[in-house]
């Protein structure tokens, strides 16, 4: 059986995301191989298992989280999202260009306050450039607003910090509460970067 047959064998049976992360990572062919006779004796979950360890690289999600408008010196705003997937929430990205000019106020995942004490946070505590040219793009899904991406845990590391977020599902929103500190009107600017738990 050839690599191509191989790989259509299994990608049949993967999200977008994953057969990605197979044509991008998988170079053993015996390894593959493999995979393909676990798949096709219908042990799934091992066959996924196998494939994700092939993948030093973890698989995040983006979504943004950016006003429409500009919000003038003193104006405040609420920007909330609803993402379609359970979605786990791991750090705040802030556009470079945009984040001196703000203060966060509240970050909030449904009724659930992310900040431990009241205060605002400035919001270039979040602060990134562009993407790293280390992170790279493995599925762009506009209709949901999610961008699937492979990042090294070194790289992630450098970008924003950490925020403990619970799992957001279906029907929640995540609610980001900002301030314009500047004088001058401008866009907020963000992204969430996290993971989505994808429905069978």
């Amino acid at each position: 059986m050839s690599r191509q047959e191989v790989l259509d064998i299994i990608r049949r049976k993967l999200d977008p995301a994953s057969a990605a992360i197979l044509e991008s990572a998988l170079a053993d062919s015996d390894r593959m191989t493999v995979i393909r006779d676990a798949f096709l004796e219908g042990r799934d979950h091992d066959a996924v298992m196998l494939l994700r360890e092939l993948d030093p690289i973890g698989i995040r999600t983006l979504i943004g989280i950016s006003s429409l408008d500009n919000l003038y010196p003193t104006q405040s705003a609420q920007i909330a999202i609803r993402p379609q997937l359970p979605f786990l929430g791991t750090r705040l990205l802030v556009s470079q260009a945009c984040a001196a000019a703000f203060v966060i106020m509240e970050i909030r995942v449904g009724t659930r306050s992310m900040l431990p004490a009241s205060g605002d946070l400035a919001a270039d505590l979040f602060a990134v450039d562009a993407v790293p040219a280390e992170v790279e793009k493995l599925v762009d899904d506009p209709d949901n607003g999610l961008v699937t991406i492979k990042i090294a845990q070194s790289v992630e590391s450098r970008i924003g910090i950490p925020i403990d977020m619970p799992l957001c599902m279906p029907g929640q929103q995540i609610t980001l509460a900002i301030t314009n500190i500047s004088v001058t009107p401008i866009q907020f600017r963000g992204a969430l970067l996290g993971t989505v738990q994808h429905r069978d």
